[in-house]
């Protein structure tokens, strides 16, 4: 089921849900349900689209991560300051991120300032990136290195992910 198209849900009775982007900050969708449909129904219906909209934030970030590391690599053969090839490869694959999730995965959500939404998502990007390796490096003392390493990441991704949906990616129109 992709947003904006109908989904239905079969059981004894068929339920039909349309999806309609909103242009609020309150809400990302507007859910018509039929007459019949119960609250289940429709909290199913907004989880579908959650998992829907996470899987796509994922699969930017996959190919963000992508870029980060070959971007990494190069500009560590070519020079010597590691921080600085760090700092580049980052801002460029959080570029990269912010495009795929503009174009991709947030669509549907209008914004009057491209300029304006590139910022926010790099400050969530830093904010994101700030939690993730304070996780890491509280935790590395007390459990196993790829453990903590995973768990920074995780972290790092719900945090990017919520400033996403609620910072982000929302309507700015009044």
């Amino acid at each position: 089921m992709a947003v904006g198209l109908q989904a239905a849900f079969f059981s004894p009775k068929i339920y039909v849900a349309t999806l309609k982007p909103m242009r609020s900050k309150k809400s990302q969708y507007q859910v018509t349900l039929c007459r019949h449909c119960s609250q289940y129904t429709y909290l199913n219906l907004m989880m579908t689209v959650a998992m829907q909209v996470f899987k796509k934030f994922c699969f930017i970030g996959g190919i963000g991560f992508a870029i980060d590391s070959v971007v990494f690599s190069l500009l560590v053969m070519v020079t010597d300051n590691i921080i600085l090839s760090r700092l580049v490869a980052f801002w460029l694959a959080a570029s990269v991120t912010w495009l795929g999730n503009r174009l991709y995965t947030y669509r549907h959500q209008q914004s009057n300032s491209i300029l304006y939404q590139w910022y926010k998502h790099m400050l969530s990007a830093h904010f994101s990136g700030a939690i993730n390796l304070l996780v890491f490096f509280g935790v590395k003392d007390y459990i196993s290195l790829p453990i903590a390493f995973c768990l920074g990441i995780i972290l790092g991704l719900f945090s990017n992910y919520f400033l996403a949906n609620r910072f982000v990616f929302v309507s700015n129109f009044k």
